[in-house]
């Protein structure tokens, strides 16, 4: 009976396919600028923005009326004892109140949307960039993207509240000037210059903050990437007897961390002080101005509660500016980081190769075709071309291991690039496919691959688990040893399990996939024989369609309909080695010579072209 394969849209002959349907519309962000716009006015939100600062920039004008009109009441109302003018007074403060309340709380509203929605976005480009191309998981780590995904995502989405404050502050030192100005010209003239003076001078101390923030969060982050490795790896550091050496290594990142976080407290402590003494000498001086100009009759005694009251006010925005520059390094040094996960190359960990100097050939009903350049060994004749195909409906093994066999599973999985006419996939190049079409005509099940918090019906991610898929993987005697069977918890990564256990589970995932190709590396390596021989025998009559075994087993193997063993002179290259040979195996896991080019079936399904 023919095999009938899922519809897959094919793709176009050359360029590369746009975005699919889950693919993220979000901007280029290469640099801490970028990620600042997109926080602020991406996808719409500029508008909010605008909106709330305008509500609180009228909270704040409110605010600065109210020891004016308190002035005016005492000069108009209080002083003649006018009653009317006392009811109209406290009518004015009521309905400045009302407008100041609504105003606040409107703006508030807004802003949180903003901050909100700009930070989930920001992080949705992260972890969009990790999961769609490796090069930012390769160049900082789980830890350090968790640091960046979390705490610097939401200190760069803050640059809302720091706009928002700035216009705030900025229209209440506005309308207090103009207050002042119309009470006083000396004061209000006095006013603009201390501010002018006061900005000055906070822009000198916060100089070295942004440094010394950038730095203490990429040590923070430095030492949540040390604790997770510690912690991922702890059953290999306990077996090894390393975990001494690991425990001290994370000491040291964690001392290098909290120094850091020191030098930045002490520069805001430092930042606090002298705004905190800047502000309590210009209240001071207003106040003395003010009552100098009381005592000679320049203004009245409601004036001077005016102005006593608005330097009082002003106290508060003028720290907002103050601060203006150390909130704003605090932002631009976690967008930096931000920048340096979203817009860092697609790394391919020296595995890239140059162009393939074969034709992107279409193999008539293949599911999969992969040409991978071989690189010579030192004094050895011209590379030859791996070749291998996979039918529908057949098991094709590769016994290759070591860095042969994760480059292969890399390649085929997407997270390593392929150059055109290398990767063939349901009769579209690779090169022309977006990762997630890939990865639904290819399920590459890894050897290390994760096991997820929660129960074994989440981490097999099937909507309908069948027992036969669970039984050809032997993950039936693992639930007859956890007490609850399918909704059984397994711990966080899976640390409730043994190593077998953790592997049959996968496999159990992998084989439970829709992908008509599907791609198994050591599916088994941590199982006995006989549950490995088990296996073995069960996955040709669950799996109908193709697919292909990574693996040195013998038993696996055995159940194969082909097996393909890498060519002569094929040999990987160290990581300086030459780019051409980027998919081949170390000469230390080159197989001998008498397992060369061998299949255990003549029917075409595999084979070498030396």
């Amino acid at each position: 009976m023919p095999l009938t394969l899922p519809s897959f849209p094919r793709a176009p002959d050359a360029g590369t396919a746009a975005p699919g349907p889950d693919s993220l519309a979000v901007p280029p962000i290469a640099t801490a600028g970028q990620a600042l716009r997109h926080a602020l006015t991406g996808e719409g939100r500029g508008l909010r923005l605008a909106a709330a600062g305008a509500l609180l920039m009228l909270h704040q004008v409110c605010e600065a009326l109210v020891p004016v009109m308190i002035g005016v009441a005492v000069d108009r109302a209080i002083a003649p004892g006018n009653p009317v003018a006392m009811a109209w007074s406290l009518a004015g403060l009521a309905a400045v109140f009302v407008v100041l309340t609504a105003s606040w709380r409107m703006g508030f509203r807004l802003n949180t949307r903003v901050f909100g929605f700009g930070e989930h976005s920001l992080r949705q480009a992260v972890l969009d960039r990790v999961v769609r191309t490796p090069g930012p998981a390769r160049t900082h780590g789980p830890g350090r993207i968790l640091s960046i995904a979390s705490s610097d995502t939401s200190m760069t989405a803050g640059l809302s509240w720091t706009v928002a404050r700035q216009l705030a502050a900025f229209s209440a030192l506005a309308t207090s000037a103009v207050a002042l100005l119309l009470i006083s010209w000396p004061l209000g003239l006095g006013v603009l210059a201390a501010t002018a003076l006061f900005l000055a001078a906070m822009h000198l101390v916060t100089r070295p903050l942004e440094r010394r923030t950038y730095r203490q969060q990429a040590a923070a982050a430095e030492a949540t990437q040390m604790a997770t490795d510690l912690v991922t790896g702890l059953r290999v550091l306990q077996g090894a007897g390393a975990v001494g050496v690991a425990a001290q290594r994370y000491r040291d990142a964690s001392r290098g961390s909290l120094a850091a976080a020191m030098t930045r407290a002490r520069s805001n402590a430092l930042f606090n002080a002298v705004t905190v003494s800047l502000s309590g000498l210009f209240l001071a001086g207003i106040a003395w101005v003010a009552a100098t100009q009381a005592l000679a009759g320049t203004i009245t005694v409601g004036e001077l509660v005016a102005v006593v009251g608005l330097a009082q006010f002003v106290r508060d925005p003028m720290s907002w500016m103050a601060f203006f520059a150390a909130d704003l390094a605090e932002k631009r040094a976690a967008a930096r980081r931000v920048a340096e996960a979203v817009g860092a190359p697609a790394g391919d960990g020296g595995v890239a190769t140059g162009a393939s100097a074969y034709p992107n050939a279409r193999t008539e009903g293949a599911l999969l075709a992969v040409r991978i350049d071989a690189a010579p060994a030192p004094e050895a004749a011209p590379a030859p071309l791996w070749e291998i195909v996979l039918h529908p409906g057949r098991i094709t093994g590769l016994a290759v291991d070591g860095a042969a066999a994760q480059r292969l599973a890399g390649l085929l999985s997407g997270e390593l690039p392929a150059v055109p006419g290398e990767l063939d996939v349901l009769g579209s190049d690779a090169t022309t496919l977006a990762p997630e079409e890939l990865r639904r005509r290819v399920f590459v099940a890894e050897h290390g691959a994760a096991v997820f918090s929660g129960s074994v019906r989440h981490n097999l991610g099937a909507g309908e688990v069948r027992s036969e898929l669970l039984e050809a993987a032997a993950a039936d005697e693992v639930l007859q040893h956890l007490q609850g069977g399918l909704e059984a918890e397994v711990g966080e990564q899976g640390r409730l399990l043994s190593g077998g256990q953790r592997q049959r589970l996968l496999l159990a995932r992998a084989l439970h996939q829709p992908q008509p190709v599907l791609v198994l590396h050591e599916p088994a390596s941590a199982v006995d024989p006989v549950t490995e021989a088990r296996i073995a025998a069960a996955l040709r009559s669950v799996r109908p369609s193709g697919l292909l075994l990574i693996t040195t087993s013998p038993l696996l193997l055995g159940a194969c309909d082909a097996v393909l063993h890498p060519p002569a002179g094929f040999h990987a290259p160290g990581p300086s080695g030459p780019s051409a040979s980027s998919h081949a195996p170390a000469a230390s896991d080159a197989p001998a010579a008498d397992s060369l080019a061998t299949e255990s079936t003549a029917d075409g399904d595999t084979h070498v072209r030396p």
